[in-house]
């Protein structure tokens, strides 16, 4: 539970700094799923685990034809 506690702090750090940082709960984040194109979903399964795509999030949803694929449902 250490690890998950400084795992929350690290977050909370980021999005203090202005970072574009949501912190969802599981049902929320599967709910924003659930509502996506099969284009965004295929984009997404592109990238490995914790990579930013190159250009950033708002230049990979326009890719998409979506204002951005990190905006929540």
């Amino acid at each position: 539970m250490d690890a998950v506690e400084q795992a929350f702090k690290h977050i909370a750090r980021e999005k203090e700094k202005g970072g574009d940082v949501r912190l969802v709960s599981f049902r929320q984040f599967t709910d924003w799923l659930d509502v996506q194109k099969p284009e965004v979903l295929e984009r997404l399964r592109t990238l490995d685990v914790g990579q930013e795509p190159a250009g950033g999030w708002k230049a990979f949803g326009k890719d998409t034809g979506k204002e951005g694929a990190g905006d929540a449902a």
